[in-house]
């Protein structure tokens, strides 16, 4: 599993805009294609349908001490991770802090 954790440490524009940001998990294995590829996750519809798939995306995290995003993602073959960060806006100022840990059994 990989557990994710991302912090928007008061992003703006310079001019007192609030910049949210949105993380895109991506992972990789040599044996199947050797190609990144969004991570996804089957979910199902509650209603009997058949599966969707869903990209690994963060919610849109908005620019506050307490607006923290924190999720464990099943990665089981994938042999490499890499995120891609989207921002709102142009920033400004302030930064991001995203951590990454994997534990396995």
């Amino acid at each position: 599993n990989l557990h994710i954790v991302v912090k928007n440490n008061g992003l703006e524009t310079g001019a007192s805009g609030a910049i949210t940001l949105t993380v895109t998990v991506y992972g990789y294995n040599s044996s199947l294609g050797g190609q990144w590829a969004p991570l996804t996750i089957p979910i199902s519809q509650g209603n009997g349908n058949a599966l969707v798939y869903k990209d690994v995306v963060t919610p849109a995290i908005a620019n506050a001490t307490t607006n923290v995003f924190r999720a464990i993602i099943p990665i089981e073959g994938v042999e490499r991770i890499a995120v891609k960060t989207v921002l709102s806006d142009t920033r400004g100022g302030g930064d991001y802090s995203i951590w990454l840990g994997v534990n396995s059994i």
